[in-house]
Order: structure tokens, then sequence, then C-alpha cells
């Protein structure tokens, strides 16, 4: 019998090449579609239309799902949309692929902080500080500040520790570490000590710290270097203030005055007018303050504690409403809306509102006692006498008569108005 292996292994030779030579071929071809796409995503991203450039590093990723530059990109339009999350998925992705790239770093780093992920922002922070700069083209807007908005622009490695300095006191604020918020910021101003941004920054971790005089250092010594530096004159007058030095509005009318485009310190003027009970100068602060950040709740928040003041209970409850679509967790808005649905007699939608105010802070004194005083007015006397105890447990003031009429077995019903000082007043500065 005669024996053809060799023909055979030969045949079976050539077709393997046949298929490797195809597959190269088409990973070819698959990586350049990719390739293809990826720049389509970057010309939509230089001629500002983000939807077409989101929609090529969709199908970029959708050909290479290793394309490490694409995750970086598409990122940046996610930003674009404020899409945060979507943005810090695609940022650390792209640092598992190239994990020393200081700009997604440092955009990864931004991202936690603004979601408020603190320790992970501060992790990333300190990463960058040891990280050899790069070559770099992304512009990054500069946070000058707690409350602000942009300062000025700066790349990655333009002075890049200064500001890293600057965004690792900012997050061990927020952490409430104030030895190391403060260490911080004293080693980005020994980098640049004519920047007033960093002594605002330095005086509100001295002020959350308690350190009030030092503060008031700090904050002087911005408006040194910048005389019409907008937040360093509200937080001045603001500390003083609160020490009982000046009641005037006199630094706030100089801040609006030398930047009428800031809108905290309207807020912050509207909020003093507010406790002197001037409401319709609060009201005309609150409305520009709105004008300028119409994404800010707590100024609608506020504006609609003032519309309250003024009797003006449906413009109240849109301001409230418009509070809680901001940020629906404001466990105050729920409060403070519910007080208006019960001045407008909803007895039984002011309810959901205090309990949605429970639900996001469930040791709320006053939402327990004006939702039992719901109760009272609806006869349904065993739940009001359960918020009534709770309230009181909780430290609110709850009359002695209350539970004598309402937590008996034939409670008597009595005319009276809930709790009027529960209406919470925030302030932004």
């Amino acid at each position: 019998m005669r024996h053809h292996f060799p023909h055979t292994i030969l045949l079976i030779s050539f077709l393997l090449l046949l298929i490797a030579v195809h597959s190269h071929a088409q990973a070819l071809q698959t990586k350049a579609d990719a390739l293809k796409h990826f720049a389509s995503g970057e010309t939509f991203m230089e001629n500002n239309e983000w939807e077409a450039a989101l929609q090529s590093f969709n199908a970029c990723l959708r050909i290479d799902p290793a394309f490490a530059d694409a995750y970086y990109a598409r990122g940046l339009v996610h930003e674009y949309f404020k899409s945060w999350s979507e943005a810090l998925t695609d940022f650390s992705i792209h640092l598992n692929f190239k994990p020393e790239h200081s700009e997604a770093l440092f955009k990864r780093a931004q991202l936690h902080y603004r979601l408020d992920h603190y320790a992970l922002a501060q992790e990333d922070f300190l990463k960058l500080l040891i990280l050899p700069a790069g070559e770099t083209s992304t512009v990054f807007f500069e946070q000058g500040n707690f409350n602000g908005g942009v300062s000025q622009i700066f790349t990655a490695q333009g002075n890049g520790k200064k500001r890293i300095y600057n965004w690792l006191g900012l997050t061990e604020t927020n952490l409430k570490d104030y030895p190391k918020a403060l260490m911080h910021f004293d080693s980005a101003i020994r980098l640049s000590p004519t920047d007033p941004d960093l002594y605002v920054n330095k005086g509100i971790a001295l002020e959350r710290k308690g350190a009030q005089n030092e503060a008031m250092a700090a904050y002087t010594k911005a408006l040194a270097l910048d005389p019409k530096h907008g937040l360093a004159n509200v937080n001045l007058q603001t500390l003083r203030s609160k020490l009982n030095r000046t009641s005037s509005t006199s630094l706030l009318d100089s801040a609006i005055l030398n930047n009428p485009h800031q809108p905290y310190a309207f807020a912050e003027r509207g909020y003093i007018h507010l406790q002197d009970g001037a409401y319709q100068l609060a009201l005309a602060d609150y409305n520009e303050a709105i004008r300028i950040d119409p994404k800010e709740a707590d100024y609608f928040l506020n504006r609609g504690i003032i519309h309250e003041k003024l009797k003006q209970y449906e413009l109240a409850y849109k301001d409230y409403s418009m509070a809680l679509r901001l940020d629906e967790r404001m466990a105050s808005a729920w409060l403070n809306r519910g007080n208006v649905l019960l001045h407008l007699k909803k007895e039984k939608l002011a309810i959901e509102d205090y309990s949605a105010a429970i639900s996001f802070e469930q040791d709320y004194a006053a939402a327990y006692y004006n939702r039992g005083i719901a109760y009272i007015r609806l006869k349904e006397y065993a739940q009001a006498c359960t918020n009534l105890k709770t309230a009181k447990r909780l430290g609110h003031n709850v009359p002695a008569t209350f539970e004598a009429r309402f937590c008996s077995d034939k409670p008597a019903f009595m005319s009276f108005d809930f709790c009027w000082s529960c209406f919470f007043m925030t302030k932004i500065i």
C-alpha cells in the first residue's frame, strides 16, 4: 500500500497558510475600518459636531474594542454632553491600556471629584504628582474655587504641580482632612504665591476647620492680590457677618459691581436680605442669581422660601419643584414643598412630600412633625400620634397637649398652624 502523507501534509499546510493570509487581511481591513471611524470622530470633534463624533467612536469601538485612544476620545465627547459617569468609564478603560497617560488620569481625577468620589480623586491626583510630564495638547479648565466657574485654562503639563496641589487641597477639604488640605494649598502657594484663587481655597479650608481669623487673613490676602476677586469678597463678607463684625452688604455690593456675572454674590446678598426680612430685595437678587446660573438647586430653594414669605404659594411650589428636578435628594425642598401643599389644603400630597423628605433624611424631625399635622387634618389620629412621637424623640418641640389630645382613645381636633419655623434656608457660601 502506498502512503500519501507528504502530499496530505503539504496540502494542509497550504490551506492553513491561505487561512492565515485571509485572516491577516481581514484583521488589517478591520483595523483600517476602525481607524477610519476614529479619524471621522476626530474631524467631527474639531467641527463641534459632537453627536456625529459620538456615533463615529461608537462604531470604531464596535469594530475594535481594544482601540485605547477611541475610549479617551469618546470620554471627551461624553464630557461635552455632561455624561459624567459615561466619561469616567471611558477614561478608566483607556487607563487600563495606558496607565501612564497623564491627561486621561487628570480627567478621571476631576470626574471623581465632580461625582463626590473624593477618596478616588485623591488617589488619582497623588498618582499625577509622580508621573513624568508627557506631551500634551489637551486643554483643561481650572477649578479655581468651590463655588465659582472657570477662571483660567491650562494644559496638564503647564505648571501642573501647582494645579494638582490645588486639586488635592480641594479634595482633602471635602474629605474633612483639613491639615492635609492646608499642606497641599501651601505647596501650591509656594509654587505660585501670587495666585489669589489659592488663598481663597485655603481660606475655605481654614473656615471649615474653625480657624475663622486665619480664614479672614487668607481672603484678605486674595483681595490684596486681586481687589475684584468675586468669591474672596463674598466669603469675607459672609465670614464677617458670622462673626457679627458687620451687617452691611458693602463687600458683596463691591463684588457684584466688579463682576456682575458671578451668581453666588447675588445669592449671598439675597440670603442676607432674606434674613433681614427685606423680601423684595432678596427676590431681586435670587432672580439674578438664577438668571446667571439656572442649574443651581439651592437658588430655587431659597427663592421658593421668599415666595412663601410673600404668600405667593403657587410660585413657591414651582421653585421647590424646580429645586427637586435639579436635585431630587434635597430633603429640605421636599419639606418646604409639603408645607406649601398643606397651605393649599392638599394634605395627601403634602404627606407624600414629607415622606419623601424622610426617605432621604431618616432623622428629619420637622418632616415627621409636619406629617403628623397633615394626618391630624385628615383625622387619621393614629398616624398623627406616631409621627408626633417620632418628632419628639428626634428632638422636635411637640406641645404636651398634642399627645394628650391626639394619642388618646377619643382625640379632639384643634386648630393650629404647622411648623413654620421648620422652613429650611440654605446658604451657598
